[in-house]
């Protein structure tokens, strides 16, 4: 994920000694240091899911993906809740997603349905 969002790895270093170094003891950037338009939840959940602390990392995809959308409904829809996001809304927004291009519009109103919170069934924990 680092490496996506910043088109460059999170340690760097000249020898893979001290590469391993820097990865074990070292904290790494937030995202936004090298791209600034990275809002600072993005850099928050970044930082969680590389915590060296096991027990502070994300226990499972489904917290880790509701942070994500968390900070994607903030950035985008300000104070506006999902909840709030009428269907025609949800479903134009996916529509202007370069991902959900080629996607039919039968397709996308099933994502869209999909989106909204609660209608899926979160995983059970393990």
């Amino acid at each position: 994920m680092y490496h996506l969002l910043t088109g460059r790895l999170p340690f760097q270093a000249p020898n893979n000694y001290a590469l391993i170094y820097r990865i074990t003891h070292a904290e790494a950037e937030p995202p936004s240091a090298f791209r600034t338009e990275i809002p600072e939840a993005v850099d928050a959940i970044v930082q969680r899911a590389m915590a060296k602390d096991l027990a502070k990392r994300y226990a499972n995809w489904a917290d880790f993906a509701a942070d994500l959308a968390a900070a994607f409904r903030s950035e985008h829809f300000g104070a506006r809740k999902s909840q709030e996001l009428a269907n025609s809304d949800r479903f134009e927004t996916l529509r202007r997603l370069p991902f959900f291009e080629h996607f039919s519009d039968a397709e996308l109103w099933e994502v869209s349905r999909a989106s909204r919170p609660g209608a899926m069934p979160r995983p059970a924990r393990r």
